[in-house]
Order: structure tokens, then C-alpha cells, then sequence
């Protein structure tokens, strides 16, 4: 199989929402699976919780969409588009073809943010009704969610794993309308799988009747009552984490993420394009670095995963740039003919692609293969282009749909950023 560009990893999906093409990146499944196998079969964690491990990534697919369908949307209001949506576990390796300029990107890069805030504060709000502080760290349990009520002041757990301290509290005699400090019971499991009381902040004894069993104080007769939570608790909880974390995850500086996006933007009012697209492509090195020691630190590879991606969308986005800026003095000083070049009588000289390694040599034809694909998708453009014009000829403008008229004022507006360049970079 022929090496690939990493965004080009994906397969479509025959779901196609509001005429966009939805493909998911090969990353998101493979991290689903990984997750789900190291839940399944790693001592840390409570085996049976590998089902929900696939719920919950689930949650995060919908939470993804929701959040493209926000760039969806706001690029659309902004009469530009977005061609697909290349879907991996942090939003879209592709960004919305808009018109260039600071303030569309800012808009578009804002929406997607703003979609998952809103379901994120939806279902926080929903939590705090039910009486629970939606926790505040994105790395906050998922699988196991811990949640302080505030009516009541407890602590209360889900299921927990192998020495995770569950939460139990009882009524103290002398006052039974105040709780007391919880009891906190950890339990571990022995080589065959058996449940056993590994830890207490307090000593309890376990009292097994006909009808059921219960743990209380030792030596008296004080019962503990499990603070335990149902499931629409838990449920939102996971909700609430899988948004927020998409919203503080995309707020970092980097590419593809939405701040590298409002870092342009912000740049890009107070300068050049190009300058402010390769600050933010630099920026990005720095976010790459500071997650690699943090992945070193925790020994956590999900934040090793998105500094590789962020690493090679930064590397790409100078390729691109400096491919650009080559093109540009092309056209203005003029290229020699090759033609002319074999004619003369000059010696002819081995081809730069002849000196080259391996490695080199891959970059190279990685690079000729995307600036075929991208003449290919202008030659496409320029003949839908001249099909909608004649359209328009016979027919009017009224007969344009609205997904012509969007196309229309995309190119245009593409066509008037680049003879603006052009002028700036004469001048």
C-alpha cells in the first residue's frame, strides 16, 4: 500500500448531514479499541467495566459531530462550507473552506467551542438539579465518576475499581439530623477474582442476614449506608466530561485544534496571512514538547497520540506554506522552460530528486502526489464553475440552489484573497 498523508487515513461514513461527507479517522477507532482492551484486561481497572468503556465512546463520537456540526453551521451563516468532516477523537483533522479572512476564521473556530460548551453546560446544569457538582477537570474519571452532592455534603461513587475507595456514611445517635465523616472502604481483588476488603479509614465488620447483607461500625450496631450513584448521574457526568474536555482540549494553541485557529485568527488582524498561519504552525511545536513531557510524566499515551498529531498538521501547515511562497516568486520572476533547458547547450545535469535519499525521496513524492490531488480538485472547481455560470446564463440566478450560491461566493471570495496576496506581495 502506498504511503498516504495522515489525514487521508479514514473511511466514509453513509450517513451524510446536511450534504457533507463524514469520514472517520482510523486514529478514533483504534484508541476506542485500545481503551476498551486495556479496561478489559489490565488489574487496575474492573473488568466488566470494558462495555462501558464503548458507551462512553460513543458519547464522545456524538459530542464530536455535535461540535463539527457548530463549524457546520457558523460556516454556512458565513456563506462558506465545509467540503467534509474528517472525524478523530479531539474534532476534525479538515478545517471549514471559508472566506480568508481573520474574522471568518475566528467565527468558525469559536462555533465549534461554543457546541460543546453549550451541551457541557446542558448536562452540568442537568447534574446540579439531581444535586451534584459537575466535576471540573477534564481528567476527571469518565468510567468511574466521583460526585460531592451539595445538598447533602456526601461523596458519592459509581462502581469503583480494585483500590478506588468506595464511600459509606451512617447517622450519628447524639444528633440524627447531622452526617458524619464518611467511611471510606477499598476493596481489592485476590488472584481468583474474589472481592476483599482491602482498606478502611474506620473499623467495620460485614453482617450477612437471611435477606441481605450491610457493613457497620465495629462493636456497635451503627449501620453504613453506601453512597452510591444511579445511572442518570453517571450518565451526565460522562456527558458533561466527554464536552468539556473537547472544549479544553481544542482552547490549546495548536493545529488542527480550534485555538491554533483563534491564535491565526488574532495574529492575522494584526499582520500578514502567511506570517500568522506560521507563527501558529511554530506555536504548535511548543504545545507538542510541553504534552510529550506530560505523557512522559503520567505515562499516559492518549496525550503522546495528540502531540503526534498536532506535530505533523504543524509540519504540514510549513510544507504548505513555504510550497506557496515558492509559487508566488514563480510567478512573479518566471520559471526557465524545461524544454528549453534539454535544447541548450548546457550539460544536463541529474535530477534533484536523483540526489536525494530515501527519506527524502519520500517527502518529495508525498508532496508531487498532494499538489496533484490539489490541481485535480481546482480543475473540478473551475468546471462546476463554468457549468454554474451558464447556468446562470440560460436560466438566471434564481435557479441556482443554495448550495451553488455557496460554492459561487467560496470561490470568489478564494479568487479575491489570492489577487490580494498577489498585490501585497508586489508591493
Amino acid at each position: 500500500m502506498r504511503e498516504r498523508e495522515l489525514s487521508s487515513w479514514s473511511f466514509a461514513l453513509p450517513w451524510h448531514p446536511w450534504g457533507v461527507t463524514v469520514r472517520v479517522h482510523a486514529l478514533f477507532p483504534a484508541i476506542v479499541a485500545g481503551v476498551m482492551l486495556r479496561v478489559a484486561t489490565a488489574k487496575e481497572y474492573d473488568h466488566s467495566l470494558w462495555l462501558e468503556s464503548g458507551a462512553i465512546a460513543a458519547i464522545l463520537f456524538i459530542s464530536v459531530l455535535w461540535h463539527e456540526l457548530g463549524h457546520l453551521i457558523a460556516a454556512r451563516r458565513l456563506n462558506g462550507d465545509v467540503p467534509e468532516m474528517n472525524l478523530w477523537p479531539f474534532g476534525s483533522l479538515a478545517f471549514a473552506d471559508v472566506p480568508q479572512t481573520p474574522r471568518h476564521y475566528a467565527l468558525v473556530a469559536s462555533a465549534g467551542l461554543i457546541a460543546s460548551l453549550g451541551l457541557a453546560l446542558a448536562a452540568g446544569g442537568a447534574l446540579v438539579s439531581l444535586g451534584f457538582v459537575p466535576p471540573w477537570s477534564p481528567l476527571h474519571s469518565s468510567l468511574t465518576p466521583k460526585l460531592k452532592n451539595w445538598r447533602d455534603g456526601r461523596v458519592y461513587t459509581s462502581r469503583t475499581n480494585p483500590g478506588e475507595a468506595e464511600y459509606f456514611y451512617y447517622t450519628d445517635p447524639e444528633n440524627p439530623k447531622r452526617w458524619s465523616a464518611p467511611v471510606k472502604l477499598t476493596f481489592a481483588l485476590t488472584e481468583d477474582g474474589q472481592r476483599y476488603l482491602a482498606h478502611q479509614s474506620e473499623p467495620v465488620e460485614l453482617i450477612r442476614e437471611r435477606d441481605r447483607s450491610y457493613w457497620r461500625l465495629k462493636g456497635t450496631s451503627i449501620e453504613l449506608e453506601a453512597a452510591r450513584l444511579t445511572a442518570w448521574p453517571i450518565w451526565l457526568t460522562r456527558l458533561f466530561l466527554m464536552n468539556w474536555l473537547l472544549v479544553c482540549v481544542n482552547l490549546l494553541p495548536a493545529l488542527p485544534l480550534d485555538g491554533g485557529r483563534l491564535l491565526q485568527a488574532w495574529l492575522w488582524q494584526r499582520g500578514e496571512r502567511r506570517d500568522s498561519a506560521a507563527t501558529a504552525a511554530y506555536a504548535g511545536f511548543v504545545v507538542v514538547l510541553s504534552l510529550g513531557v506530560y505523557a512522559i510524566v503520567m505515562n499516559d499515551l492518549l496525550p503522546a497520540v495528540l502531540a503526534a498529531v498536532v506535530y505533523l498538521r504543524s509540519r504540514h501547515e510549513l510544507i504548505r506554506l513555504e510550497r506557496e511562497a515558492e509559487e508566488s516568486a514563480a510567478s512573479d520572476f518566471g520559471i526557465e522552460d524545461p524544454a528549453e533547458k534539454e535544447t541548450s547547450d548546457e550539460p544536463v545535469r541529474s535530477s534533484p530528486a536523483a540526489r536525494m535519499n530515501w527519506w527524502q525521496r519520500f517527502w518529495h513524492e508525498r508532496a508531487e502526489r498532494r499538489r496533484l490531488r490539489e490541481l485535480a480538485q481546482r480543475e473540478a472547481e473551475e468546471r462546476r464553475l463554468d457549468e454554474l455560470l451558464d447556468k446562470i446564463l440560460r436560466h438566471g440566478r434564481g435557479s441556482l440552489t443554495d448550495e451553488e450560491i455557496r460554492f459561487l461566493t467560496r470561490i470568489s471570495s478564494r479568487y479575491s484573497a489570492n489577487n490580494r496576496n498577489t498585490r501585497d506581495s508586489h508591493a
